[in-house]
């Protein structure tokens, strides 16, 4: 049950992705994050925004448990991690909460779930 609920607040997390420089890595969110659950931070190279849903762009994340004993870090903003993302899904691709895969660059355990490269997200923007 506990992992199930994570799962559902990862897939809620926001994917902050805004175009900027080439030489800047944006720190800007589209939501407002609550200081309580876990973040996910995603920023593409040179900003570019994710519109393919079979082209992959490279970017870098890391994951903030905001103080969530039971979540661990991974990365963080001085050292994030690879990772590549493409958008996902077919009428789904359409709607305000966009879908997106992400692939990383190693396997990882993200929110307490078992470690795996290959992940699903969903940014909920609303």
């Amino acid at each position: 049950m506990r992992i199930s609920r994570f799962f559902i607040v990862f897939l809620a997390l926001v994917c902050c992705v805004q175009e900027a420089m080439a030489d800047e890595f944006p720190m800007v969110a589209s939501a407002t994050i609550s200081g309580t659950l876990p973040v996910l931070y995603i920023n593409t190279e040179n900003g570019k925004p994710v519109t393919s849903k079979t082209e992959y762009l490279y970017a870098w994340y890391w994951l903030v448990p905001m103080g969530n004993e039971e979540i661990e870090a991974v990365g963080s903003e001085d050292y994030p991690l690879p990772m590549q993302i493409r958008g996902r899904g077919h009428s789904s691709w359409k709607s305000p909460k966009k879908p997106y895969k992400i692939k990383l660059g190693a396997k990882a355990a993200l929110m307490g779930m078992p470690e795996n490269k290959h992940w699903a997200l969903v940014d909920d923007k609303n």
